[in-house]
């Protein structure tokens, strides 16, 4: 408890001095200076970089972004804007797509930008199907809302055969789709994965089981669904179970306001070794390992796991798993526009399960439209890309793979 008690002291005067010099948004938008002070803990591996950012705005090349109508320097703790709701990057970390809500004039705009922030392409969509979105290795734009998808090839071209066979396997597949938000996304063939539970159909309504599935459509038209083990789905369709076998162990954590008073404790479980089970593309079981391989280091110790979202693969096959620190500070942006709730830290760790390290610290923002689903996405070569919201704009941010040391 004494190297917990050292780690909350330090996290919490680092962001105290942060806010004391008046840079409230110092922790998230410069993470590897600020982790770099704590003497005890080694900075982030890689820095991020800046790519480029997009304005809100109703331009062609900007977002729209509404916020509620609070009087200047009112602090907006527990109110939501309205705006976009997916970002996504191409498989080669080339385009990235934003799907704007607002801006359509009775539609959606799926707005494709290059590395460097210019404009190439505007696509129309129903409102209807932007709910969810993902991108294949040859540049098709899935999306998925109201139990139908809709595909648009690269050029921004509607597939209308291509969407009607997947909603059709959708349908008659024996699954609940319950969380596409969680599992959403597509392998080398253009087959679609998405998160399903079972469920026992009753007279009023349809209850899910307890244990959720992977239901693969199959892109072929001539193909059919396959319903496989639940996991994170790496880019050849292979599935990472990532679980714990013993019951997590249930700790404390404290919750500060952004002044530094102890606002609330509340009750969460802290990080342990956990157990990965990898199956191929027919669902049979080929090997498991454990997460750390080795013991757990100060960081991971430290850490909680009741982050929102799955773990992600990259195309390395290195597992990125978002995790919570065990002391949070609830922490106001004022007067900007911007709430940043806690941080996330980034642990990676190899094919393996050997610990690369602490990848990045990202900020979870309580901005954004319910829809917004993923602030973060990793490409084929390993690039974690994120999200930092800012007053008038939105940065897009990548942080380069870690040099993995040979052991």
């Amino acid at each position: 408890m004494r190297g917990i008690a050292r780690f909350g002291f330090r996290f919490m005067a680092l962001l105290g001095a942060a806010v004391a010099v008046g840079c409230a948004s110092l922790f998230f938008t410069c993470p590897a200076e600020v982790l770099a002070a704590q003497q005890d803990l080694p900075p982030p591996l890689i820095r991020p970089v800046k790519l480029f950012s997009v304005f809100y705005g109703e331009e062609e090349n900007q977002l729209g972004v509404s916020f509620p109508d609070v009087p200047e320097g009112v602090p907006r703790e527990g109110l939501l804007g309205e705006g976009f709701r997916q970002f996504c990057v191409s498989w080669n970390g080339d385009l990235f797509y934003f799907l704007d809500v607002l801006n359509g004039d009775g539609y959606c705009l799926l707005k494709m930008f290059d590395k460097s922030g210019r404009l190439v392409r505007t696509i129309k969509v129903e409102p209807r199907w932007a709910s969810y979105m993902t991108v294949s290795q040859r540049g098709f734009i899935y999306l998925y809302g109201s139990g139908e998808f809709a595909v648009f090839d690269a050029e921004g071209n509607y597939k209308e055969e291509l969407s009607r066979h997947l909603t059709e396997q959708l349908r008659s597949a024996p699954v609940y789709c319950c969380s596409p938000s969680d599992i959403f996304t597509t392998d080398l063939e253009g087959n679609v994965y998405i998160k399903a539970s079972e469920v026992v159909s009753t007279y009023r309504e349809d209850i899910p089981l307890t244990e959720p599935r992977i239901l693969r459509l199959s892109a072929d038209l001539n193909g059919t669904y396959k319903v496989l083990p639940y996991g994170s789905v790496d880019r050849r369709g292979n599935i990472w179970n990532i679980f714990t076998e013993e019951p997590y162990t249930r700790v404390s954590r404290r919750i500060y306001r952004a002044d530094g008073t102890l606002g609330h404790e509340e009750e969460t479980y802290a990080f342990k070794q956990h157990k990965v089970v990898v199956y191929d593309t027919s669902g049979t079981r080929v090997r498991e390992f454990q997460i750390p391989a080795q013991a757990l280091d100060n960081i991971e110790r430290n850490l909680t796991v009741d982050t929102s979202g799955p773990e992600m693969i990259d195309g390395r096959g290195h597992i990125l798993m978002f995790l919570h620190p065990q002391e949070l500070r609830w922490h106001s942006v004022v007067p900007v526009d911007l709430e940043v709730m806690r941080p996330i830290m980034v642990m990676e760790y190899d094919e393996r399960g050997n610990r690369i390290g602490l990848r990045s610290v990202l900020g979870e923002y309580r901005w954004g439209a319910p829809g917004l689903i993923r602030q973060w996405e990793v490409d084929r070569d390993g690039n974690l890309y994120y999200l930092e919201f800012q007053k008038d704009r939105v940065d897009v941010m990548m942080v380069p793979p870690a040099p993995v040391v040979s052991r």
